[in-house]
C-alpha cells in the first residue's frame, strides 16, 4: 500500500520510479532526496495550497456579503430620499424644485445638471418651484353667500388646529377673474391651456396664460417641456407640485408654467400657442400651424388668498376660490356680501424652504399642516370620497 502511495506521488511530480535513484544524476547540483523527504515536501505544498484556498474563500465570502449590503444601503437611501420628497410635497399644490425640465436643444449638449433617461436628456431647471397643494371641495354653497364671514370661520378653525399658522399675520389679496379653458386637440396635444384675466380687485388689468400637464409619476410630470420662449422667461413662473384631493384617485403631480401679460395675446391658432411654449407642441408643423384652438368654457371666479410664512422658513398660501354663474352674480352686492356661488374650493399650498427653490422641507411644519388639513377635512370634507 505504501508503494502505491509513493507511485501516486511520483506520478503527480512526473517522476519515474527509476529516476528516484538517479535524481542526483538528473540534477547534479541538487541534493539527493529520499522518498520520505519527497513526501514531506509534498505535504508542505498541499498545506500551502490549502491555506491559499482558505484565504481566497474568505475574500469571496466577504465580497458576497459587502456588495449586496452596499446595494441595499444605496437603494434604501434612494427610497428614503424619494419618500421624504413626496411627504414634503404632501401638504401643498405646485410641486417643483426637485424636478427636471426638458431641454431638447442638441446645440448645447448635456450640462452638469442633467440626467439621461433612455435617449432623452433631461435638464434640471432651478427656476421651477417645489410645492404641494392639499384641497377640499366646498359643500353647502348657501353657507358661502356671506363669503367673507365664511372664510373667517374656516381660518379660525385652521389657526386653532395648527401650532404655526396665524392668518391674521398674512398678506391678503382678493381678485375677480374671467377664466377660459382652451383645448389644443387640433394641435395634437392634450395639455390644459388656461387664460385668466383679472377684471376686479388686486391685479386688475393683468392676465396670464398657463400650460398644465398631469401625471401620476413625478418624473413624467416634472420633465414636461414647458419652458416658455426666451422672450417670455422673465415674465413667467414655473412649478411642479403634488396635488392632493379628498379622493386619492385624483392625487397627481402637475407641471405648470405661467406667462404674464398686461394684455392677453390672441390665441386662436396652434402656431400662436407654440410661439409661447415652443417645445411643448412638437407636432405643430406647417401643415397644422393654422389649426384652430377651441374655447371649452368661460367662467367667472372670485379668489381670496392668504400668504405668509410658517416657522419663519416655509411659505404658504391659503386660497378660497368661488365660481359664480355669471360676472353679474359675482358682482351683485347685498348686506351679506354676495349671492350664492355655483361651486368652490379651499386649498393650502406649501413651498419648500427658500420659497420653493430648494429640495429642503421643514418637516415639523409639513406634519403640522397635514394634521390641520385632516382636521378640516373631517369637518367640511368627504375623506376618501370619489365621484
Amino acid at each position: 500500500a505504501s508503494l502505491t502511495v509513493v507511485d501516486e506521488i511520483m506520478s503527480s511530480f512526473d517522476i519515474e520510479r527509476g529516476d528516484m535513484e538517479d535524481l542526483g544524476t538528473l540534477y547534479p547540483d541538487e541534493k539527493r532526496f529520499s522518498v520520505k523527504e519527497v513526501l514531506q515536501r509534498r505535504k508542505y505544498f498541499l498545506l500551502l495550497c490549502a491555506a491559499v484556498l482558505v484565504v481566497v474563500f474568505l475574500v469571496l465570502v466577504s465580497l458576497s456579503i459587502a456588495l449586496p449590503v452596499a446595494l441595499v444601503n444605496n437603494n434604501s437611501m434612494t427610497s428614503e430620499s424619494r419618500a421624504s420628497t413626496e411627504m414634503s410635497s404632501y401638504m401643498s399644490s405646485e410641486y417643483s424644485s426637485t424636478s427636471f425640465s426638458s431641454d431638447f436643444s442638441s446645440e448645447t449638449g448635456p450640462d452638469p445638471d442633467s440626467i439621461i433617461i433612455g435617449s432623452t436628456t433631461l435638464y434640471f431647471d432651478s427656476r421651477i418651484k417645489n410645492t404641494t397643494e392639499s384641497q377640499i371641495d366646498l359643500d353647502d354653497m348657501e353657507s358661502w353667500i356671506d363669503r367673507e364671514a365664511r372664510a373667517d370661520f374656516w381660518n379660525a378653525l385652521a389657526n386653532n388646529a395648527s401650532r404655526y399658522l396665524d392668518t391674521s399675520m398674512a398678506e391678503v389679496s382678493e381678485t375677480t377673474r374671467v377664466q377660459q379653458l382652451i383645448s389644443a386637440r387640433n394641435c395634437k396635444s392634450n395639455y390644459e391651456i388656461r387664460t385668466r384675466n383679472m377684471v376686479d380687485g388686486d391685479g386688475i388689468g393683468t392676465s396670464y396664460i398657463d400650460l398644465k400637464g398631469n401625471n401620476k409619476e413625478m418624473v413624467n410630470a416634472c420633465t414636461l417641456p414647458f419652458e416658455p420662449a426666451p422672450i417670455y422667461q422673465t415674465n413667467s413662473s414655473s412649478k411642479c407640485e403634488l396635488d392632493l384631493h379628498e379622493c386619492p384617485d385624483d392625487d397627481k403631480y402637475s407641471r405648470e408654467t405661467r406667462v404674464f401679460f398686461h394684455q392677453l395675446p390672441s390665441l386662436q391658432e396652434c402656431y400662436q400657442i407654440k410661439q409661447i411654449y415652443p417645445n411643448a407642441f412638437p407636432k405643430v408643423d406647417e401643415d397644422r400651424e393654422h389649426e384652430l384652438l377651441e374655447v371649452r368654457s368661460s367662467q367667472t371666479w372670485w379668489a381670496k388668498k392668504y400668504t405668509g410664512f410658517l416657522d419663519n422658513d416655509t411659505k404658504y398660501e391659503i386660497t378660497f376660490t368661488l365660481r359664480y354663474h355669471s360676472g353679474e352674480a359675482l358682482a351683485a352686492k347685498d348686506p351679506k356680501n354676495n349671492i350664492e356661488p355655483a361651486s368652490g374650493e379651499w386649498s393650502i399650498r406649501l413651498y419648500s424652504v427658500g420659497e420653493g427653490f430648494t429640495d429642503e422641507w421643514n418637516q415639523d411644519v409639513v406634519d403640522d399642516i397635514q394634521t390641520m388639513y385632516y382636521e378640516l377635512m373631517g369637518i367640511f370634507g368627504r375623506p376618501g370620497y370619489c365621484d
